[in-house]
């Protein structure tokens, strides 16, 4: 069956894997966005629609490791998945961006303890 949900959802893991999307400076401002990816995941027609689009900027973020980055306003990444429903991978790199810009779900604390011998008020003679 290889319309079944699950082949479908092993398809898009296997996609989003394969893309490695990484949102860059999702903090920069309510609408601007930048997100690093493996441009050769990309599938047939998805560069040309994001080279083609108007208000997006797609660059090679690092040359030789095959990695690209798209970015620009929010709402042209939006705007280019309402023109292409089914461009599986653009929503890809749309849920990497929603998912750093999400505020984390709880804060987060962090110490760092000291247990050398030295640290402690009797000078080590108890260790």
């Amino acid at each position: 069956m290889a319309g079944s949900p699950r082949s479908v959802d092993l398809r898009f893991s296997e996609l989003a894997c394969s893309l490695a999307p990484r949102a860059i400076g999702a903090h920069t401002g309510a609408d601007a966005f930048r997100v690093e990816f493996a441009r050769a995941a990309l599938l047939d027609g998805d560069a040309e629609r994001l080279a083609g689009a108007k208000e997006l900027t797609l660059c090679s973020a690092s040359p030789g490791a095959g990695r690209a980055t798209l970015g620009g306003p929010f709402p042209a990444l939006n705007e280019l998945l309402d023109a292409f429903p089914n461009a599986v991978a653009l929503a890809i790199l749309r849920a990497a961006v929603l998912e750093a810009r999400r505020p984390p779900a709880s804060g987060r604390l962090m110490g760092v303890v000291n247990v050398t011998p030295d640290s402690f008020s009797d000078g080590g003679r108890f260790v």
